[in-house]
């Protein structure tokens, strides 16, 4: 079922330890191709401008312990869809901020996950979402159980 699958990946994370193993495990599985990386989120912008639209990714998997709120959030993946349309957004952090989840939820992301959860386990989640419509590992999952939004009530 989800062995003809290749999708572009885009990685966004501001720790580089984490950005180097989160792109070591992507790289590992065929179905995954990460296309560009970087701890810098302005550097996404010129990444768009200079790159096919056939090559642009299908998904952008991005660190959100950088946001310091909802607002900063909406921002950066209002202006990536605005730049890249039908992309798929996949949130990760090492810490649950509920509120960061609730909005990921609210803006049609497709996954939360906590780092240390999915590990190795990276590309199987990011394909694992595309047949699902909210996704998220257990602690998000327990930190968000007070939450009246359907998609994180069903994730």
């Amino acid at each position: 079922m989800w062995e003809n699958i290749n999708l572009k990946v885009l990685l966004l994370d501001t720790d580089f330890f984490a950005l180097q193993a989160v792109n070591s495990y992507l790289a590992w599985d065929r179905r995954t191709r990460v296309t560009f990386r970087t701890q810098h989120s302005e550097q996404i912008w010129e990444y768009i401008d200079a790159t096919p639209t056939a090559e642009l990714p299908d998904v952008v998997l991005m660190d959100t312990d950088h946001f310091n709120n909802q607002e900063s959030l909406e921002w950066m993946v209002s202006k990536i869809r605005e730049r890249i349309p039908n992309v798929q957004i996949m949130c990760m952090g090492q810490f649950v901020k509920p509120e960061l989840v609730e909005r990921a939820a609210q803006l049609e992301a497709m996954g939360y996950f906590l780092k240390r959860e999915v590990g190795v386990r990276i590309a199987s989640a990011v394909v694992y979402v595309q047949d699902h419509d909210f996704v998220v590992t257990d602690s998000v999952a327990k930190a968000c159980q007070h939450l009246f939004d359907g998609r994180i009530f069903r994730a």
